[in-house]
């Protein structure tokens, strides 16, 4: 129930687990102006598209004849998601890192891990997994990481993630040899000094007929995405299209489905 004339701020979340959706109200118009907490130029528009865990705040005019109206949500599959971009003005000012200190490569993939040995009848099995940089994450057992961290237990996690994968191909192919298929697991971290100066390009990949959009969310952070397109990054092209101007400040975001996204951040944030 709504009074006439007046406008609402809907704040909504994409409660899915991995699936992009549309939201609309039917006839009539919604205006984008915040992602993730972070206010953006106003978007204009007669739906959105929405990632998982991403959060968006929506002004509603109620100025439509008294009715019923239906809202309706349903998810979607695209190739490239739609980049906003943030106010960048004196009373919302930016700080894009343009210093990047440290930089990673991650392809984001579907994977198969292969058990052996599970019971006496079965030797071997195998499951999908998701995977970065060719690592499917394995909770620790004996401990968790922060505390692990500060209290300098050994053997819970190992600081070896890898800043590329471990080999390249054409990532959004439709062949590739059978190895490439298979992942291993760990509990690697990346270790970053205090207030370094981040950039990270993920690459979607169509491992396994798998292609899809990869929701990553940077726990404790926000972050610039200052890129994204279609197919196979290009280390000498695609940083030519940066936005470092104003681009959109979130937490999370979709790694487009056979494309890839690129993020920036300061690394001022312990556990």
């Amino acid at each position: 129930m709504v009074n006439q004339g007046k406008t609402y701020l809907l704040r909504l979340v994409n409660a899915v687990v991995s699936a992009d959706m549309f939201f609309a109200i039917a006839q009539h118009d919604l205006t984008i102006v915040g992602t993730d907490g972070n206010y953006i130029k106003p978007v204009n528009t007669s739906y959105i598209l929405i990632s998982p865990g991403q959060t968006m705040d929506i002004l509603l005019t109620a100025n439509r004849s008294l009715g019923h109206y239906y809202i309706a949500a349903r998810q979607f599959w695209s190739e490239v998601e739609q980049v906003t971009e943030s106010l960048a003005s004196e009373d919302y000012p930016i700080n894009v890192p343009l210093n990047v200190t440290a930089g990673m490569f991650i392809a984001v993939s579907i994977n198969k891990v292969v058990f052996r040995n599970i019971t006496p009848s079965t030797n071997e099995e195998d499951i999908l997994a998701s995977s970065a940089n060719n690592i499917s994450w394995s909770n620790p057992i004996s401990s968790n990481v922060p505390l692990a961290y500060y209290r300098n237990i050994s053997g819970v996690y190992t600081t070896d993630f890898p800043d590329f994968p471990p080999s390249f191909y054409n990532f959004t192919g439709d062949d590739y040899e059978g190895d490439l298929a298979l992942t291993n697991t760990g509990t690697k971290l990346k270790v970053l000094n205090y207030n370094e100066e981040v950039e990270i390009v993920f690459q979607g990949t169509n491992l396994l007929d798998g292609s899809a959009f990869h929701p990553m969310h940077l726990h404790g952070y926000s972050f610039y995405v200052v890129g994204n397109s279609f197919g196979n990054y290009d280390n000498e092209t695609d940083p030519k299209s940066f936005n470092l101007v104003d681009p959109v400040e979130v937490n999370t975001f979709s790694v487009p489905k056979n494309g890839c996204l690129a993020i920036r951040f300061v690394a001022n944030n312990s556990f």
